[in-house]
């Protein structure tokens, strides 16, 4: 009976107002695990007061931004006709064991409002990173270099500026330069690789399906210590200069932060 009764509870808690539906008190306990695991690592690694001068461009932190941010994942999704890729058991929230290992960053309107955001997956004995599924990255890491996983980029389809997704995409970057991480990889739409290819030096390093997506894919090597002139410019913008002593990340972090 009290299991019944806390199910009930967990099903009509809300986040801003919106319901949130969880099927079980371990799904409810699994969700928000790997919120507060993005939490602390987000707290461990990241001065917000040295990330942006931007003052919409932020590192998320609040539990109910988690969720929006998840939430619009979950919609931007199924609109795109990927709901067979990105399929959760919670009918409003897409989460999966790789949000545990990520800080995301996000893009705010003046009234704090989500516009979108992006996680970046930072590289985990256990976990390891998503692209990892299709191709190995373990020359790399043998190498002695630090990778993470730029992922899960969405905007809300009524806040799209001009520049929405780029000073995104820029303060991820800005965000792996803080952190000392040697390169960027990520699945992609093909078509999107000249995107990409502006702001880095970008290698191609696999092609095919990825997942359910019925789209010509690629996941990408971007070197973070060939930065081209126009991500160069977009820092300087946005003036994402780190004060402190960078911080170096290597493949354990989670192992290190949580320890």
């Amino acid at each position: 009976m009290k299991q019944h009764m806390l199910l009930e509870k967990l099903q009509l808690n809300s986040i801003n107002g919106n319901k949130v539906p969880f099927n079980s008190i371990e799904e409810y306990i699994d969700f928000n695990k790997s919120i507060s695991s993005s939490q602390r690592l987000t707290d461990k690694l990241v001065d917000q007061r040295n990330f942006s001068s931007n003052s919409n461009l932020s590192i998320l932190r609040k539990t109910s931004d988690h969720y929006d941010y998840r939430k619009l994942r979950k919609d931007i999704f199924e609109d795109m006709g990927y709901s067979s890729e990105f399929n959760t058991s919670i009918s409003e929230y897409d989460f999966d064991k790789y949000d545990g290992n990520s800080i995301v960053v996000a893009l705010k309107k003046s009234d704090k409002s989500l516009v979108g955001g992006m996680r970046l997956i930072l590289d985990s004995q256990h976990i390891k990173l998503q692209s990892d599924e299709k191709i190995s990255f373990d020359n790399l890491r043998e190498g002695g270099k630090s990778i993470a996983e730029m992922s899960r980029l969405v905007i809300d389809p009524e806040n799209r500026g001009r520049n929405s997704s780029l000073d995104i995409v820029c303060g991820t970057y800005q965000l792996g330069i803080t952190l000392g991480i040697d390169y960027f990889v990520f699945g992609i739409v093909e078509k999107h690789f000249n995107f990409y290819n502006n702001l880095t030096h970008c290698e191609k390093i696999y092609s095919g399906n990825y997942g359910n997506i019925d789209k010509k894919c690629t996941i990408v090597q971007s070197d973070l210590k060939k930065i081209k002139p126009f991500l160069q410019e977009r820092l300087n913008s946005l003036r994402l200069e780190n004060r402190n002593e960078k911080k170096s990340i290597n493949r354990n972090i989670t192992e290190e932060v949580f320890a």
